[in-house]
């Protein structure tokens, strides 16, 4: 019996484009009366990068994104953001690529800001009513766990994909700003599935 024995070292980092599906169907009816609502996909941007000892990962990241939408009296913005620590395992695949798993904890969060679409106003109206946006924060405790594939491309660039799943097991309440509560606000789900293109940039090379 031959035994093969594989051992990766080195690492990389760069950054990435993909999308996220966080429960908004709840906001969409809470704001059905002003706003069209908002789209099931977060298309989000972030970087992340790790480090490799004897195959297994260790690193993080983090992304963001915002939808939006608009009526004639009302223009509402929508946002994602999260950042994650993260540890994992990698092996080849095939010739110049490699599989790898992850998983990690950290934090996610939304954002949801709301411009109420107004004319012209005079000064002394701004004096006895201020209020034209509202914004609302919303955020908790996260655990991702993902899968994804590497393809090496040159020397010092890779190219890779990646799917997973975020769990939040919290259902925090709405926030202004300030950090008032916000009473009667709609269900927050920060829990989402996630896919991503990665351009990365180092190497992983097999001792």
């Amino acid at each position: 019996m031959v035994l093969i024995v594989f051992s990766l070292v080195g690492g990389f980092g760069g950054f990435f484009y993909g999308g996220v599906r966080p429960g908004v169907s709840s906001i969409n009816t809470a704001v059905a009366s002003e706003l069209p609502g908002f789209e099931n996909t977060v298309y989000v941007n972030g970087g992340s990068g790790y480090g490799i000892i004897n195959g297994f990962l260790i690193g993080g990241g983090g992304f963001g994104g915002t939808l939006t939408s608009e009526s004639g009296t009302m223009h509402g913005e929508l946002s994602y953001s999260g950042g994650f620590f993260e540890v994992g395992y990698i092996k080849p695949l095939f010739k110049f690529s490699y599989g790898f798993l992850t998983v990690g904890s950290g934090s996610v969060g939304m954002t949801m800001k709301l411009n109420r679409v107004l004319s012209d106003v005079s000064f002394d109206s701004l004096l006895t009513d201020p209020g034209r946006r509202a914004t609302l924060a919303a955020g908790g405790m996260c655990f991702t766990a993902g899968a994804g594939v590497l393809f090496k491309l040159s020397k010092f660039f890779m190219l890779g994909v990646k799917v997973g799943y975020l769990y939040s097991p919290q259902h925090p309440d709405w926030k202004l700003d300030d950090g008032h509560q916000v009473l009667g606000g709609p269900e927050v789900k920060l829990s989402a599935p996630y896919a991503s293109i990665n351009f990365y940039f180092g190497s992983s090379d097999e001792e």
